[in-house]
């Protein structure tokens, strides 16, 4: 004989009950701003398959870096506590949500700023593919935080202009100027799309001058 309809609601409460809880996002961005590098990483990864919490907690890793002004020390500790596989994992894992994709691609640039050691760590992480792939996203600030860390990742970094180029780099930015740049555009479109050219255009350089040096060096003897 089956269960009731009490029966079965009860046992579900039940089941609930004893199910494990992950704290409510603003607990955890209040938890979140105290923490080390390493204790946010952790949290990020503890929260996977939550994309709201790991954008919030994203944005604080970024955060951290930020008004610490790029510290090289700071940006280090992040790769070195596994950051850069952490940020890619989480890329591909929701490589749908913008909210994600925008957040994550702004902790890549944090990370490699300046830093070339952090561009060789964060390319072999898979960060280039990565952030070729959220340069189609069909939304303004995804594109421009993925050229943007295209950008860093790519300079004076022939391995990374290579793995751009590989991923798909030049077909994905040819598609910038129609997908944005449209007669009925307004002027705020007008202006991101002319931004999103300008970043396109730095980062085509970057990786053009990145494979030319490569090229030299290689023909030297």
């Amino acid at each position: 004989m089956g269960l009731s309809g009490s029966e079965k609601r009860a046992r579900r409460k039940q089941r609930d009950a004893s199910a494990p809880r992950l704290a409510p996002l603003t607990a955890v961005i209040k938890q979140s701003q105290e923490c080390s590098v390493k204790e946010l990483l952790a949290m990020i990864r503890a929260h996977a398959g939550n994309a709201r919490k790991q954008e919030e907690l994203c944005a604080t890793l970024t955060s951290v870096m930020a008004r610490r002004k790029m510290s090289v020390d700071v940006q280090n500790e992040v790769v070195k506590e596994g950051g850069a596989e952490t940020v890619v994992a989480v890329l591909f894992a929701h490589a749908r949500d913008a909210g994600v994709q925008t957040t994550y691609c702004r902790a890549l640039v944090a990370m490699t700023l300046g830093n070339a050691d952090n561009r060789i760590a964060v390319g072999a992480a898979g960060g280039v593919e990565a952030a070729v792939v959220a340069v189609s996203a069909p939304i303004f600030e995804v594109t421009d935080a993925a050229l943007r860390a295209l950008q860093e990742l790519t300079l004076h970094n022939p391995t990374n202009a290579t793995r751009a180029k590989v991923a798909g780099i030049m077909d994905a930015v040819r598609a910038v100027e129609p997908r944005y740049l449209k007669d009925e555009n307004t002027l705020k479109e007008t202006l991101q799309a002319g931004r999103l050219l300008d970043t396109a255009g730095k980062t085509l350089h970057n990786i053009s001058m990145a494979l030319a040096a490569s090229d030299v060096e290689g023909c030297m003897p």
